[in-house]
């Protein structure tokens, strides 16, 4: 692995803008925790969308990042074309998410990082993804959705179904949980470096900030991935020391 060296005189245009649409009542942390993730892994601009009635609670938790309204067409319309990348998911609940996939999907033609609900709304529409731009994140249970498999049948033969699901659906997949596979159907990545503290609310939110950085700074997709899963292990493990 191997990071970049950024330019002396590199300015926030040079490493990238990220896109985070998600959060909802009662999960106004996801986004929040995902935005900052971005920032702080170095991407050049963040701006946050999340729907009108949590901008406020959203903003009082941002700093470094902008935030707008799902509502806001015009702008939400502009910055889709002009972004390098979007994270799309994290705290966004079921009940409009498709919907607003569909229109994030066909008003961008940037790579997406696509997480949480984003994943669980792609149960029989994963006809939607249009391929080789796409990242998806899934732990087990949002995995065992995707392919219609029991947990149980995925985990005895994780790296095969994993790799066969990538490839079939030309995306790049991670597969979280104890020795995360990262692969895009033809290479295999397995991140070894996790610990039990980081089982709790918000650690995915904040690989896919990471993950969706990376690409904003320039890295290849399946790069990022695994770059960003050896990133956010290595930082777990030192925390919890």
């Amino acid at each position: 692995m191997v990071l970049k060296k950024r330019n002396i005189e590199g300015y926030k245009e040079n490493y990238g803008h990220v896109i985070v649409i998600g959060g909802s009542r009662g999960f106004t942390g996801a986004p929040v925790i995902t935005a900052n993730s971005a920032v702080r892994s170095g991407a050049g601009l963040v701006t946050l969308y999340v729907e009108d009635g949590i901008e406020s609670t959203v903003c009082s938790n941002i700093l470094e990042a902008m935030s707008c309204t799902l509502s806001n067409d015009i702008r939400l319309k502009k910055l889709l074309k002009a972004a390098t990348v979007i994270a799309f998911g994290p705290g966004m609940g079921m009940e409009k998410t498709l919907n607003i996939l569909k229109y994030t999907l066909v008003n961008s033609t940037c790579s997406m990082v696509i997480d949480a609900d984003g994943i669980n709304v792609l149960h029989k529409n994963m006809k939607l993804l249009r391929g080789e731009k796409i990242v998806l994140t899934p732990h087990l249970g949002e995995f065992s959705r995707l392919t219609g498999l029991d947990i149980e049948e995925i985990k005895k033969d994780r790296l095969n179904i994993a790799k066969e699901f990538a490839h079939t659906h030309n995306v790049v997949l991670l597969l979280k949980g104890h020795r995360t596979l990262i692969t895009d159907g033809k290479d295999v990545y397995i991140n070894t470096n996790r610990n039990p503290a980081m089982a709790n609310g918000g650690m995915g939110d904040s690989l896919t900030g990471i993950i969706a950085s990376l690409i904003a700074q320039g890295y290849e997709l399946l790069e990022a991935t695994y770059m960003g899963a050896y990133i956010h292990g290595y930082i777990g493990d030192e925390l919890s020391k």
